[in-house]
């Protein structure tokens, strides 16, 4: 049996279509994962799986590097306060 990380993912071309958010989505998934299939593998395939999600993880993250950054919480608090004593 073999782990197919492929399977369902998204092409470099793709990434360029989604929205930031999604492709942060994505990039938190792949530190949560771990080989599917771990013990049907016997014990060859989570170096395959791995290497297929470091792979996946630093296309998602030269992506990432090419966009505008998203505020986080904190930051779009400290925004809307900011437009509010501007009375925009």
């Amino acid at each position: 049996m073999s782990c197919n990380f492929e399977d369902g993912k998204y092409s470099q071309e793709e990434m360029k279509n989604l929205h930031t958010r999604q492709l942060l989505k994505e990039l938190r998934w792949t530190y949560r994962q771990s080989c599917p299939n771990y013990w049907a593998c016997d014990g060859q395939c989570p170096q395959l799986w791995c290497t297929q999600i470091k792979t996946y993880r630093a296309d998602l993250k030269a992506e990432l590097a090419t966009r505008e950054h998203i505020p986080n919480k904190i930051e779009s608090k400290q925004i809307r306060k900011a437009r509010i004593k501007q009375g925009v």
